[in-house]
């Protein structure tokens, strides 16, 4: 079935999270395939610890890809895992995409000012990617990152998840959040302000306005 050289490559980790911690890195690096052997097997979703990597790290992820996973044997706490990935875009073009989102992110860094109080930075990234992207185009896309960065274009997840992604950089408290605005699908974000949570859209409206949850007039959660 594998060749002495695919064999030799194979991985050896210990429980699920050794086997999450490669599978991150190898969507790092936008790897074609990687087997592991794990000990202490457990049933888990590797397409979903996929998809939630890139969720948190849109900075790094830029296209997340489909996931086939095999495993072998069936049964028994010690079992060979093959995940295989495949993209739409080219490994270099993906590479080359997250060189250019980067210093974005580095410039949303220094446009907050650093002795601030949170309710203030929250305010000033809401600022940098509303008023950045005043002209942006609603549509989705398999790289969120890049396209919102780079050429404009996003949908709410790709706002919302950015948005986390620079919060945390300049440790910030948020979330993403995936709900329904009007019936209709919707990503948003929920923020930390002295102790409280607060939901805040930055396509719902264009001023920085934190809401608590009975003031979420229309929207859905769980």
């Amino acid at each position: 079935r594998h060749t002495l050289a695919q064999i030799e490559q194979i991985r050896t980790v210990r429980w699920i999270s050794g086997a999450e911690e490669e599978v991150e890195d190898a969507v790092d690096e936008c790897a074609e395939s990687l087997v592991l052997q794990v000990s202490g097997y457990q049933e888990v979703d590797f397409g979903e610890i996929v998809r939630e990597y890139a969720r948190m790290y849109p900075e790094r992820v830029m296209e997340i890809p489909t996931v086939e996973v095999r495993t072998y044997p069936n049964r028994g706490d010690t079992r060979v895992v093959e995940l295989r990935f495949s993209y739409r875009t080219s490994r270099e073009q993906l590479r080359s995409m997250r060189e250019q989102v980067q210093p974005v992110f580095s410039s949303a860094a220094l446009y907050v000012s650093g002795q601030a109080e949170d309710r203030t930075k929250f305010s000033q990234l809401h600022a940098f990617l509303t008023e950045r992207y005043d002209d942006y185009r609603l549509e989705p896309s398999v790289t969120p990152a890049y396209s919102l960065l780079c050429q404009g274009m996003g949908d709410s997840s790709a706002f919302a998840q950015v948005y986390t992604a620079m919060c945390s950089r300049i440790c910030l408290e948020a979330r993403s959040v995936c709900g329904t605005r009007n019936g209709e699908a919707h990503w948003w974000n929920l923020i930390r302000i002295d102790g409280m949570w607060y939901h805040l859209d930055l396509l719902g409206d264009r001023q920085f306005r934190p809401m608590t949850d009975a003031e979420m007039t229309g929207y859905e959660w769980d």
